[in-house]
């Protein structure tokens, strides 16, 4: 029987094997996927429509978030009514507390667009963060006064012959650990020759604004607060005295663009430096700085 020769076996290997070779694979694949890419950069260009400018008009009527130092509590609702008379935007929405306490926040990703401090070194140290979006403005200045449970309120040097003679009267200050005008109360005091004060005298609130209401609840006798927080105060049961301007530093109030800004934080921002906002602020004790 004749036996089939070498070159037959082979011709019939490549009869059984696919007709596209791998070269001409490779090239029909890489058209494909070019194909694909065409396909997919198309999809990937959006489509313009009218729910854009939709979408534009709602995020400028979103409140803007603000970190608000507690000295300005009282203050705010008359300069929020004005902005929000004035631009047409919503009223922000806004968080109080001492400034150290909201710059910590701020430190660990709390969501604020605009802050007002109450002090310069706290924009400092979230500038240094990353936190900032602009440089810092001083905005006003502000001033310390005593409030004092009772009628004809006296002095700081008259408050300490009074605490010689009435054993229980207290006196409430801001935490001077992360309040600036606790600072400043802490420097009256010194400069009065009141500090140290007897143990059980001095009662440390967390911020201004409760430093006040330790005094109206009559927890304190007496408080040393932002000008501004009693400027306008209407509650006959308490006395306002403003404290010697050079027995303290004055406190700077400084505002800031945080990263998270948007455009109501951005108009908000800019609003606060307008002559008529100061104007407002004069009516509660601040100055220009």
């Amino acid at each position: 029987m004749k036996m089939p020769n070498q070159a037959h076996r082979k011709l019939s290997a490549e009869d059984t094997a696919p007709r596209t070779s791998p070269v001409r694979f490779c090239a029909a694949f890489s058209r494909f996927l070019r194909s694909l890419l065409v396909v997919f950069s198309l999809c990937a260009i959006p489509a313009y429509s009218h729910a854009d400018d939709k979408s534009q008009d709602d995020a400028a009527q979103t409140p803007a978030v603000v970190a608000l130092a507690s000295s300005f509590r009282t203050l705010w609702p008359a300069l929020a009514d004005a902005y929000v008379k004035e631009t047409g935007n919503p009223n922000p929405l806004v968080s109080f507390a001492s400034s150290g306490l909201l710059t910590t926040q701020i430190l660990h990703g709390a969501p604020f667009e605009l802050y007002l401090s109450a002090d310069e070194a706290t924009i400092d140290r979230l500038a240094l963060a990353g936190k900032t979006k602009q440089e810092k403005y001083a905005l006003a200045k502000g001033t310390l006064s005593l409030a004092w449970r009772g009628a004809g309120a006296p002095s700081l040097s008259e408050l300490g012959t009074l605490m010689e003679e009435n054993k229980s009267l207290k006196i409430a200050i801001a935490n001077p650990r992360h309040a600036p005008y606790g600072i400043a109360a802490m420097q009256a005091l010194d400069n009065a020759g009141l500090h140290p004060l007897p143990n059980g005298k001095l009662l440390t609130a967390e911020n201004a604004s409760q430093a006040l209401q330790y005094a109206l609840n009559g927890a304190a006798d007496a408080a040393l607060v932002p000008t501004i927080l009693v400027q306008q105060f209407g509650d006959a049961n308490i006395m306002v005295l403003p404290i010697d301007e050079a027995s303290y530093q004055r406190v700077v109030h400084h505002l800031t663009l945080l990263q998270a800004a948007d455009k109501p934080a951005v108009t908000l921002s800019n609003w606060l430096k307008t002559p008529q906002a100061l104007t407002i602020m004069q009516g509660f004790g601040l100055t220009a700085p």
